[in-house]
């Protein structure tokens, strides 16, 4: 991490140059470092995906609106479920759970592409007597997804920008190398005391 006022230019700027799988790690770590675990557990979540497996997956996360993709649901023959009232349009819409790197590779797929979600297309069965077992959508909408992540990640990172800087800070401080106080020199007694060293260390630099 980088000194003061530039940490967060230097983090943003990653998020910016880097795929999103390989710029969340990196976020990861401030997160941690700067104590805020509502934060880390949020980008745990983006890398890992909003899974069972993924322990940051607790019973009242919900999978972020801003992760939706548009589609059509198709039944083993390829028939498309087509719904004319607009207050089922929600139907046709699924929130993506994968993390980054397995978004980032739906991403750059050329075709049109397909998954299966069980119990959304049960709950189709139960309550519109329709049965479909695919669901199909654009690849494109799934480099949107990642806009939209990598939009909310700049937002988070920005939004503590105080807290990040000030650690950097803090972190620089502590690595500084400590300025002697005694210089030899020719001098009275023959040690002299560089007493501008000796401020700094009683009540640090205003320089």
């Amino acid at each position: 991490m980088r000194t003061g006022s530039n940490a967060v230019e230097a983090l943003l700027t990653t998020i910016e140059q880097q795929p999103l799988s390989r710029s969340l790690v990196t976020v990861l770590r401030t997160a941690g470092e700067i104590g805020d675990d509502g934060f880390a557990a949020w980008v745990k979540l983006e890398l890992m995906g909003y899974l069972s497996g993924n322990a940051a997956m607790t019973k009242d996360v919900i999978v972020p609106e801003y992760r939706a993709v548009s589609g059509l649901w198709y039944d083993d023959f390829g028939r498309p479920l087509v719904i004319d009232d607009p207050t089922l349009d929600f139907v046709n819409e699924i929130r993506l759970r994968y993390g980054a790197a397995e978004l980032e590779g739906a991403a750059s797929a050329t075709d049109v592409l397909s998954m299966r979600e069980n119990k959304l297309a049960e709950i189709i069965q139960q309550n519109l007597g329709a049965t479909v077992t695919v669901f199909r959508f654009q690849s494109a909408s799934v480099r949107q997804v990642l806009t939209n992540i990598k939009l909310h990640l700049i937002d988070h990172v920005t939004g503590r920008r105080d807290k990040i800087n000030c650690l950097a800070a803090a972190d620089s401080i502590a690595q500084a190398p400590e300025p002697d106080i005694l210089q030899i020199r020719p001098n009275l007694y023959g040690i002299g005391l560089d007493l501008r060293a000796l401020w700094r260390k009683m009540f640090g630099s205003h320089e």
